[in-house]
């Protein structure tokens, strides 16, 4: 009972590495020692393409993890525990485009900037502001003052640039677009 009340899933990056345990500081900056045990934890490597068991020898300082299993205050006995890329969600409003360098600066609604890398392999897309179906998107339908939703790799400490995953773009008509107002209503309605 006592097992089922404690297990908790713990994520954050890797400040230290010890015999059996390493240290992790989650985004909200707790510390944590989570206990690595060669019979018990199962250990992967998680991405896209799948997961890949790995050893404690294959964790390095910086990598981010995710581990489930008993929680007793700042310890962790390791049952399961994940590493992967450390992903952020944003939501926020373009302020720059530099089509020379295929960036794209965003404020977010926490005020927080960020200046988004698009790759090749990001995947975008543009909602429709008529029927709200998304489309395929290219570099050249980012403006100034649109908002994006977007994936990105957490960007190391300063580091300028973070490499969108996933962008959907929403523009600026689709707040301000008369067919989808609910405040006015149509004649034939009255």
């Amino acid at each position: 009972e006592l097992n089922k009340k404690t297990k908790k899933v713990i994520n954050g990056t890797i400040t230290a590495i010890n015999d059996a345990t390493v240290t992790i500081k989650t985004d909200d900056n707790k510390e944590f020692e989570v206990t690595i045990d060669d019979t018990i934890t199962k250990m992967f490597s998680a991405s896209v393409d799948g997961t890949e068991e790995l050893l404690q020898k294959d964790l390095k300082k910086g990598d981010y993890i995710i581990t489930t299993g008993p929680v007793i205050e700042d310890q962790v006995s390791a049952n399961l525990l994940y590493k992967q890329a450390h992903y952020l969600v944003l939501q926020g409003q373009i302020t720059s485009v530099d089509k020379d360098a295929f960036t794209v600066s965003i404020l977010t609604q926490a005020k927080d900037q960020y200046t988004l890398d698009i790759e090749t392999s990001t995947k975008q897309s543009l909602l429709n502001t008529k029927d709200l179906s998304l489309s395929k998107a290219g570099f050249s339908k980012y403006k100034v003052g649109d908002t994006i939703h977007t994936v990105i790799l957490k960007p190391k400490e300063g580091t300028e640039k973070a490499t969108a995953i996933r962008i959907v773009i929403v523009p600026q008509e689709f707040f301000t677009s008369e067919t989808l107002s609910p405040s006015k209503p149509a004649a034939e309605d009255l």
